[in-house]
């Protein structure tokens, strides 16, 4: 295939991207420059992504590429399959070029990666990333509850983010959250006990502190239930009547086209 390799934009593109194993095709084609294709046409990048397999092609891919062209379509799934945990740096390099039309993108790629690195980006990233940190907790629980009860941001609506977001964890998953305490630092073990002792379960209160209707309601002794009381022969004097306001029954009686004003429905009850 080196032949067809003619510097054709997309055809070195679909080329490396049918040989991912010809890593030296791959690191020429991410080159900046008039080398590469990446920064020559959207196809081309899209087609390339799929071959990336090292941190190194995934920071010179970020570089050449815009981010628009890839965030938020199917050909970053190509680049998360192929990269794996190693995407993180590119994503990262991403988030600082200050593209801020793809950040929510980004962070919700970054709480898709299992690994501690794209967790604590979105730490450090601050309440902007709120909703993936919580989504990533969910999805990594044991890093979540790990990393939440160490971290200690500087901002305060970060601190209450990262403590509402570990309360979370813990009121979900107790038994979890018992078990990532002995590999916890004394600060962070000391927070998951707090809330481990705060949310404790309140032990089953004695029959003989209740209300009898409650330990022994009717329907477990047995008792009929009262008959219900009917009351018959009931009349009602009033009846409902309609009734014209003034001047308005003359146009009615009138043939052609019915006139705009209406009946008024007036009831027999006034109040």
């Amino acid at each position: 295939m080196a032949p067809l390799r003619d510097g054709s934009t997309e055809r070195n593109a679909l080329i490396s991207f049918l040989f991912p194993d010809r890593q030296d095709w791959v690191d020429q084609d991410v080159l900046p420059g008039p080398r590469g294709v990446v920064s020559r046409g959207e196809r081309a990048a899209a087609l390339l992504a799929g071959a990336l397999s090292t941190v190194e092609q995934g920071l010179a891919f970020a570089q050449a590429a815009r981010c628009s062209e890839v965030v938020g379509n199917r050909t970053m799934a190509n680049v998360l399959a192929g990269l794996g945990t190693r995407a993180v740096p590119m994503l990262e390099h991403w988030l600082d070029a200050g593209d801020g039309s793809s950040a929510a993108d980004i962070h919700g790629l970054l709480a898709r990666i299992p690994c501690d690195t794209a967790f604590a980006r979105l730490l450090a990233v601050g309440p902007d990333a709120t909703p993936q940190l919580i989504a990533a907790a969910e999805r990594f629980p044991r890093r979540g509850t790990r990393m939440l009860a160490e971290a200690a941001p500087k901002d305060a609506t970060m601190r209450w983010t990262v403590a509402y977001a570990l309360r979370r964890q813990v009121l979900a998953r107790r038994e979890l959250a018992e078990e990532t305490m002995p590999m916890l630092g004394n600060a962070a073990r000391a927070r998951i006990k707090a809330l481990l002792e705060l949310t404790a379960a309140v032990p089953d209160a004695e029959p003989d502190t209740l209300p009898v209707l409650l330990v022994k309601p009717p329907w477990v002794m047995g008792q009929k239930p009262a008959k219900q009381v009917v009351f018959r022969e009931l009349v009602t004097s009033a009846e409902n009547e309609m009734a014209w306001r003034s001047a308005t029954s003359r146009p009615w009686s009138r043939p052609g086209r019915p006139p705009a004003a209406t009946p008024a429905w007036r009831p027999a009850w006034t109040c």
